[in-house]
């Protein structure tokens, strides 16, 4: 489930049925990481089974990240031997983690397209 809210000038009110359904309670204490492009907001204290569940939600929304830009950038198939984008030492692919590369690469993503978001940073979620 997802919530769009504008940040204001007084900050980012979260709505309280979005505290509800992550299972959040009046007078629980939060932590919040903020990261690049993104904010975690986590129970204060968690059980293992909370915590567990945590993290299988967590990488349950980076895979459908990961698919969603893998949608954009569609399947490789102009290259005929093989996408050789991201060869040169100045390619913007070269700064990616090499699992996250190789993710892209095993899954058919087509580079050359990857390559060119990452160049323009045109926007590619939330359009």
């Amino acid at each position: 489930m997802q919530f769009i809210k504008e940040i204001t000038s007084r900050g980012l009110l979260l709505p309280m049925i979005a505290a509800r359904l992550a299972k959040f309670k009046a007078g629980d204490r939060v932590e919040y990481r903020p990261l690049d492009n993104v904010i975690v907001v986590l129970k204060k204290q968690m059980t293992a089974p909370e915590l567990l569940t945590a993290v299988e939600q967590l990488n349950g929304v980076a895979m459908e990240l990961l698919l969603h830009l893998d949608r954009v950038c569609g399947p490789c198939e102009e290259c005929p031997d093989g996408c050789l984008c991201g060869e040169s030492e100045d390619s913007p692919l070269q700064h990616l983690p090499t699992d996250l590369l190789l993710t892209f690469a095993e899954a058919g993503t087509c580079l050359g397209e990857l390559e060119e978001h990452l160049i323009t940073e045109d926007i590619v979620y939330g359009k």
